[in-house]
């Protein structure tokens, strides 16, 4: 049961970062997705990927992210959409550096069969039609 669970959150974390890495999901819920996934594949992951913490945690509270930007007015969105820029701007490098770390680590652990499947049940079944390798 452990091998089926670890696997499955290995796809997900894999699903999580191809989606940032290509820009399907913004950069800052992209990182904190991953963050969050790795925090609950235990501690030695979210210590060997501790950059998606790191920027996690840099955001301040008061930053709306996420669907809680739908409920703000525009002018104080974009008041506090500067300071969020900044942030994934500094972080931008690394983040995007370890989405290609965490492919190529645990792309080999998660059965490509498995990869393909969740590619082909997602929006991305038209890329792949056109033979665009998406892995």
């Amino acid at each position: 049961m452990i091998d089926k669970q670890t696997n499955a959150q290995e796809r997900k974390l894999l699903c999580a970062a191809r989606s940032l890495l290509s820009m399907q999901v913004g950069m800052c819920l992209g990182a904190i997705r991953i963050a969050q996934l790795l925090a609950e594949m235990g501690e030695p992951s979210l210590q060997r990927h501790g950059v998606f913490a790191e920027f996690a945690s840099a955001i301040p509270a008061g930053l709306p992210v996420g669907m809680a930007r739908l409920y703000w007015a525009p002018e104080a969105l974009l008041e506090r959409d500067a300071a969020l820029a900044q942030i994934e701007a500094r972080f931008r490098p690394g983040l995007l550096a370890e989405c290609q770390v965490i492919l190529r680590h645990y792309k080999a652990s998660v059965p490509a069969a498995k990869l393909h499947q969740r590619a082909s049940s997602s929006t991305n079944f038209t890329l792949l039609q056109h033979g665009y390798d998406l892995f």
